[in-house]
């Protein structure tokens, strides 16, 4: 392998750690039904300034993906510059795509070590995705 090639296909795995699929399956009752992942509006910061040069980017064929990710979340933990900071306050809307989600979104807030007025104020950000649909037809 050309040492061109080995630092694009480098890059290109290091890339697809941070990707995920523009469509699949989702579950909704009991029943499986295509969801556009590329609908979302989630943004990923990745730093290349501050990058540490000691992280390996290209995983080995040996080492498994559980591995891997806690490797990579150590490393992310240690760097504060990859972090994306923000306040409770910042969320302004927590999107689900049915009923089912909204129960189990606001359980979840529920358990949250916060005080009980920012888990109200989560609560109050939450939006159903199929109430959207339904409204528009």
């Amino acid at each position: 392998m050309h040492k061109e090639d080995k630092i694009l296909l480098n890059y290109l795995m290091s890339a697809m750690m941070y990707m995920k699929p523009i469509s699949g399956l989702e579950k909704i009752e009991g029943e499986e039904k295509p969801y556009i992942f590329q609908d979302e509006c989630e943004w990923r910061y990745i730093p290349t300034e501050h990058f540490p040069n000691n992280l390996k980017l290209m995983l080995s064929e040996n080492m498994a993906t559980e591995n891997a990710r806690d490797y990579y979340s150590r490393v992310l933990q240690s760097h504060e510059e990859t972090w994306i900071k923000f306040d409770w306050g910042d969320i302004r809307y927590i999107i689900v795509p049915d009923e089912i989600a909204l129960k189990r979104i606001i359980d979840s807030i529920k358990k949250l070590p916060l005080e009980d007025a920012q888990k109200y104020f989560l609560i109050s950000r939450i939006e159903v995705s199929m109430r959207f649909a339904e409204d528009l037809i």
